[in-house]
């Protein structure tokens, strides 16, 4: 949970503000898909490093890196992941924060790459380990 306190902060979430993807095909589908905007992304060292920009600032906010299962067929292999976002915050200033995931999770022994389609982000992101 990442905001100040207000009225709302016993207000829960399905999302844990996780550092690590969550692979979920129920909540892939389901989560929280509140207003943000993705600003930078890098991987560095396994993590996905995500800038994000929301209107906040008096309240909590719950967030989660989620795929579903499965991986495209095509090669190289393409992952498809999204940024789930519950704004439990109704101010409006302009908030940006840095968010870091481990993506190990998604890993496959045969290849040592994975294309991630990043939901609300236009280009793939190459993901080498």
């Amino acid at each position: 949970m990442v905001g100040c306190n207000n009225d709302d902060d016993t207000v829960k979430s399905s999302l844990e503000n996780s550092n690590k993807i969550r692979v979920d095909e129920d909540l892939f589908s389901t989560a929280p898909n509140d207003d943000f905007e993705i600003i930078t992304t890098t991987i560095t060292d396994n993590n996905l490093n995500l800038t994000i920009h929301y209107g906040g600032g008096c309240g909590n906010i719950y967030y989660d890196l989620i795929s579903g299962n499965d991986y495209t067929e095509t090669e190289p292999i393409q992952r498809n992941i999204r940024l789930a976002f519950d704004d439990k915050d109704n101010c409006e200033a302009g908030i940006e924060i840095d968010l870091s995931f481990d993506l190990t999770q998604i890993q496959i022994s045969s290849t040592d790459r994975i294309f991630i389609n990043l939901d609300r982000w236009e280009n793939q992101i190459e993901y080498n380990y």
